[in-house]
């Protein structure tokens, strides 16, 4: 009976799916076990002799020779597959007794070019290198000839200013750059779909993501942190402090704070997620108080410190001079360019 195999000389052959796929020049050997092998040709005149063996590579015939094994039914041949293509390898014989073997047909893509990563996001608006205060969608693009979306990598997780982390596994990203039928073919170019890649859920993002393809060609790793911070704090949970008075009047329900010199202003507002950037206070001077301190009091900007131990609270603060009569407004913005303020219904009376 015929008998085959084909084996390589290349360790690093990879195979899926019934297809081989190395990086490099690859050898590949070829064993037929036949007793009535002859490599003669059919004739005109010699009706018994059978066709030599037939291989092609992508319907190429090839100039081989076989040679046989230490005088047994065994017979070899090699053939070397050297550059960057998808090889169709074919092997045909029919022995003297019209015994014929059935095409033997293997792919072999030999392929040395890493994939290339390209991601862009919808929403590029950013305030201060990397704060958002919109959604962004990612369309993730990878340039890969022999490309298995199973092997990708995407990594994406979420935290708070805290460093706590945030519940994203609603969205399923990982899972999701997983599902081949997730992703489209333009030539060697795959987009993976931008429905499940939206961004809405207020965090810190840190994004990493890895592939390597069915050659085993590593790309380089993309990786990337944003902010994503679309809440507007609560005028409500911000504070206004002010130093100890001398006394405190109601009149027609406006409280009057008294005040023996400068006046020391705190505010406090809480942010899980951007932080805040600054703060701007400003002092409205009541009418028929001498105007010539007006204008030192009209706005300031204050940058926000945070706090050591919660990381969540920012503050700033704030010095009325003496000689002042008006009331004070916040005005708070953070750092993915949310605002949002608070005015005082309590009038400041600092005398000297």
């Amino acid at each position: 009976g015929l008998e085959y195999k084909w084996t390589f000389t290349d360790d690093q052959v990879r195979e899926y799916n019934n297809i081989f796929y190395t990086t490099g020049e690859t050898k590949v050997k070829f064993t037929i076990t036949e007793a009535n092998f002859d490599l003669s040709l059919k004739t005109a005149n010699d009706e018994t002799a059978a066709p030599a063996p037939v291989l092609t590579v992508n319907n190429v015939a090839q100039n081989i020779i076989w040679t046989q094994i230490d005088g047994t039914d065994k017979w070899e041949t090699e053939i070397t597959l050297t550059g960057n293509d998808d090889y169709v390898v074919e092997l045909s014989y029919t022995d003297r007794s019209t015994n014929a073997m059935s095409t033997y047909t293997k792919e072999v893509h030999i392929d040395d070019v890493a994939p290339v990563f390209d991601v862009t996001y919808d929403n590029n608006e950013a305030r201060n290198s990397n704060n958002y205060k919109a959604d962004r969608v990612a369309t993730i693009k990878v340039t890969e000839h022999n490309f298995k979306a199973e092997e990708v990598v995407l990594n994406v997780t979420a935290k708070d200013i805290t460093g706590a982390t945030v519940d994203i596994s609603s969205k399923g990203y990982a899972e999701y750059a997983k599902n081949a039928t997730n992703w489209t073919q333009d030539g060697d170019v795959w987009t993976l779909n931008t429905d499940g890649m939206k961004f809405d859920i207020d965090a810190i993002y840190n994004i990493t993501l890895n592939y390597t393809d069915l050659a085993e060609n590593a790309a380089t790793e993309y990786a990337t942190e944003f902010v994503l911070d679309k809440t507007i704090a609560n005028a409500d949970n911000v504070t206004i402090e002010y130093s100890t008075s001398i006394v405190d009047k109601v009149l027609e329900t406006v409280t009057f704070g008294f005040y023996k010199g400068d006046v020391q202003v705190k505010v406090t507002v809480k942010d899980q997620t951007a932080g805040v950037e600054y703060f701007e206070i400003t002092y409205t001077q009541a009418d028929g108080k001498n105007n010539s301190n007006k204008a030192t009091y009209t706005t300031e900007k204050l940058a926000a410190v945070q706090d050591a131990t919660d990381k969540t609270v920012f503050t700033a603060e704030h010095t009325i001079k003496a000689d002042a009569r008006g009331t004070v407004s916040v005005n708070l913005i953070d750092k993915a360019g949310n605002t949002t303020g608070r005015s005082e219904q309590y009038v400041v009376v600092a005398d000297t």
